[in-house]
Formats: C-alpha cells, structure tokens, sequence
C-alpha cells in the first residue's frame, strides 16, 4: 500500500471511511469538519438538538479512527490535525469554565445523589454535580444511574463555590421534549404572569408546572413569613406566578407570587 502521507492515498482512504459512518454521523462530520459549520448551525440543517450534533460528531469520529485504522494503519494518527473531538475528561476548574456553554462532551461516572434532590454527583475528572434533562427539581433522583456513564456538557462553573454543573444531552424521544421545554423556557421574560400548578414541595420551595413539562422554582423566601413551604402551598394547588430569571440551557425558572389580578 502506498504510504499514508500520501495526500491522495490519505483523501480516497478518508472517503471510504466516511462512506462506511451512519448517515447521521458521517453528515454531522461533514458539516462540521469540512463544511465548517458550527454545531447549533448543524443542528439547524438537521433539525435536532446541538447536543446530538456533539454526541453525533463523537461516535462518528470514534467509528471513523477506526476505520482508518483497518483501512490503512496509521492513517488515524496521520488525520488528527484534520479532525480533532471526542468525549473528554476535566481536571481542573479553569478547564471547566473553558467547556462552560459548548458543545464538547465530556465523560460523568456517577457516584451519588444528591440528598433528596434530582441531582447526581458525578466525576467528569474531578468532583460534578449532574442534571438530567427535563427531571422536576423536586423529584429525588434513583439509584439506578449510580455506577454508569454519561455523556454531558458543562453549563455551570462556579469558582468561588469550587462547583461544577453538568447537564445529560438528550436522545431519542427526550431530545424532542427537550427542545420543546428550551424553546418554551427561551420565549419567556422576567416580569411575565403566568398560571401554573404545584406538583411538589420541599423545603426550600415549590416546583410549580407552568406548562409544556416544564417546571418552575418558587422560592421559598418569596412565600413570605412561613417555616415552611407547606404552610402556604399544596400539591395540586393552582398558582399564578410571575418570572424572575431563565435558563434555557438548565431548564431552569425562578418564580414568585403573583400580585392578585
């Protein structure tokens, strides 16, 4: 076989590869590597979330080293100043606030919940806490994810806390719920009254479901002079609210009490 460094050689063997990747994979290569599209303007042509796109460029580019591998031995080692990605692991906070809102995944090994929260802890390289899409705040996590992998992206650093905040990128059914909830939580602004109901309570507030599965924090400390959340609200209550701040990224809303009509 002719020598790998061969720039001809290097192009039909990269071809081949290509051809051989799952259609959603090798055109999510493609877009980004030789089209130079960026991932939420891949997500745009192909109609799914940026996540996907990540997850999508990953396994491709996994699929296609070793495709290059079988092909012709070395070419993969040849290839990496071409094509770069993958799933990576964090050691350091300043590594993390440089990950903060990409799309580049990195690898969670869950280890934990986190009390009687929705959250996990989780170690991405060093110590994380892991959201999953879509999980009302107030419903406790399950064992079942402890000692399992995860492919996520990093949405919050916070260096003075010495915390890091992770996120699950949806598949399959989920990844449309998800767009649907980001797009909902997106099109809100501060200020805005809304109807909701409270699907539970816990002690430092009230998840409240403002519509489209997506659920809202009522703080505690915006209830007034109360111990405890259950002294001013029941589950199942109906609740008009006002929007104090957003994050789509998170699925994330701070609420308080509306002033009566």
């Amino acid at each position: 076989m002719a020598d790998v460094g061969d720039g001809l050689t290097l192009r039909l063997t990269l071809t081949k590869a290509l051809r051989a990747l799952p259609r959603r994979q090798r055109e999510a290569v493609v877009l980004h590597y030789l089209a130079g599209l960026k991932h939420l303007e891949i997500a745009d042509v192909l109609g799914i979330s940026s996540g996907s796109v990540a997850r999508h460029v990953h396994r491709g580019l996994a699929a296609l080293r070793a495709q290059l591998d079988e092909l012709a031995p070395g070419a993969a080692q040849v290839t990496q100043h071409i094509i770069k990605g993958g799933i990576v692991r964090v050691t350091t906070l300043p590594e993390a606030a440089r990950l903060k809102g990409t799309d580049q995944l990195v690898t969670a090994r869950v280890t934990g919940r986190v009390g009687g929260t929705a959250l996990y802890t989780v170690d991405i390289g060093m110590p994380a806490v892991l959201k999953l899409p879509g999980r009302p705040g107030g419903e406790p996590a399950s064992e079942e994810l402890i000692g399992q992998e995860v492919e996520c992206v990093v949405v919050e650093v916070d260096e003075e806390e010495q915390r890091v905040l992770v996120a699950s990128v949806p598949s399959g059914p989920e990844e449309e719920l998800y767009r649907r909830r980001t797009a909902f939580i997106s099109a809100l602004r501060p200020g805005e009254v809304l109807q909701g109901t409270v699907i539970s309570v816990v002690p430092f507030g009230a998840f409240v479901d403002i519509g489209d599965s997506v659920y809202g924090l009522l703080h505690v400390s915006e209830l007034g002079s109360v111990d405890h959340p259950q002294e001013a609200l029941d589950v199942g209550q109906g609740v008009r609210v006002e929007v104090l701040d957003t994050s789509p990224v998170l699925e994330r809303v701070s609420l308080r009490l509306a002033e009566a009509a």
